[in-house]
């Protein structure tokens, strides 16, 4: 992860050259918020 000025960057850390995804910081935290409610399985 890395925290950019309105975005936070997010990127496969196995796969470091396959390149990184940016969310809105309050997508990340609803993204973050649902993993912690058990609502998203990998």
């Amino acid at each position: 992860m890395a925290r950019l000025p309105l975005a936070v960057g997010v990127r496969d850390s196995k796969a470091p050259e396959a390149g990184h995804l940016a969310l809105p910081v309050r997508g990340f935290a609803e993204l973050v918020a649902r993993v912690k409610r058990g609502e998203l399985h990998f």
